[in-house]
């Protein structure tokens, strides 16, 4: 299976409608203080590893997540496994995920205090 690329281009002034991301709704939440926590804790050990073994590279905690995310974006628009994959552990993939549970439960998920109604939950709802 082949999967097309997607180029989505921004053009500056304009008023734009991304329902990809729930920055563009004005009741979204910020899970910025959890997923900051969380990052300093799994993200440090990573750092140091790769700054060792990448004399020079001066990562930083908040570049893990993006390097992490390489790994299934290489590997879709290859059609192969990353190479970015091979730099973390399956422990570290796990620690990965965490952040991104944590990113979504409190950005608009449960945790989030407004009162509006999550995605998909009228169809649930429906359902009921």
């Amino acid at each position: 299976m082949r999967f097309a690329a997607l180029v989505t281009t921004y053009a500056d002034g304009l008023q734009l409608n991304d329902t990809l991301t729930n920055k563009m709704c004005p009741n979204a939440g910020n899970a910025d203080e959890q997923t900051h926590h969380w990052q300093s804790i799994f993200a440090r050990p990573i750092v140091r590893r790769l700054n060792q073994a990448a004399p020079g590279a001066n990562l930083v905690d908040i570049d893990i997540p993006y390097l992490m995310s390489l790994c299934p974006f290489e590997t879709v628009a290859k059609q192969a496994k990353s190479h970015f994959c091979d730099l973390f552990t399956q422990q570290e993939f796990e620690a990965f995920e965490y952040y991104g549970d944590l990113n979504k439960f409190y950005g608009f998920g449960y945790a989030f205090g407004a009162n509006f109604s999550l995605p998909g939950s009228a169809s649930i709802n429906q359902g009921l």
